[in-house]
């Protein structure tokens, strides 16, 4: 359900509307004030929290539904899901620091004299690190939020969002070739 209704939020895109471009993203930063903003330029304008506070807003009143859905507790979950959130964000954001995640060609713009190239998904090796020092030195944080990082509600998620994209793109792809066979047609009946 939380995939389906993410996919037609992101479909509506395909009719000229864009309703998830406020939706945060962290680009490579070097200093913090502005590494945060909104996926679409269209959205540009307000103050990088504010799109952070509404992707979690959103995400929150999202997940909430399929917990209850599921039969979680419902309070425990939203306490344990902010946690996660914000965790896993500041993860994100620390692996998009410039020193960690500029590629050669970005350097010089960035004015980072080196930098380990590992591209802001090095964000994903700061999680895992970020975990593994949750897991085995607070386990009792990670029993708090075992209502929060139940795996259905994010790998089925993914796989549903992961479908429809690759539905869209082939969607796209087979309108290429159509176009691309259509113009072969053409050219061998005016040859």
């Amino acid at each position: 359900m939380i995939g389906l209704v993410l996919f037609v939020f992101s479909f509506a895109v395909f009719f000229r509307l864009d309703l998830l471009g406020w939706a945060v993203t962290t680009a490579v930063w070097t200093r913090p004030i502005g590494a945060l903003g909104p996926i679409s330029k269209s959205y540009a304008g307000l103050p990088g929290l504010v799109y952070l506070a509404a992707t979690y807003v959103f995400l929150l009143v999202l997940l909430a539904v399929g917990a209850a859905a599921l039969r979680v507790n419902v309070v425990r979950f939203l306490k344990g899901f902010t946690a996660v959130f914000f965790t896993s964000y500041l993860a994100w954001f620390i692996g998009s620091w410039a020193y960690i995640a500029a590629t050669p060609d970005k350097r010089k713009a960035l004015g980072v004299p080196w930098s380990l190239s590992l591209t802001p998904e090095a964000g994903f090796i700061v999680a895992l690190i970020m975990g593994l020092a949750l897991g085995n030195f607070l386990p009792s944080a990670v029993r708090a939020m075992r209502e929060a990082i139940r795996p259905e509600l994010y790998i089925k998620t993914a796989i549903v969002i992961l479908g429809g994209s690759l539905g869209a793109t082939s969607a796209e792809q087979l309108r290429l070739a159509s176009a691309v066979m259509f113009q072969g047609v053409c050219a061998i009946l005016v040859a």
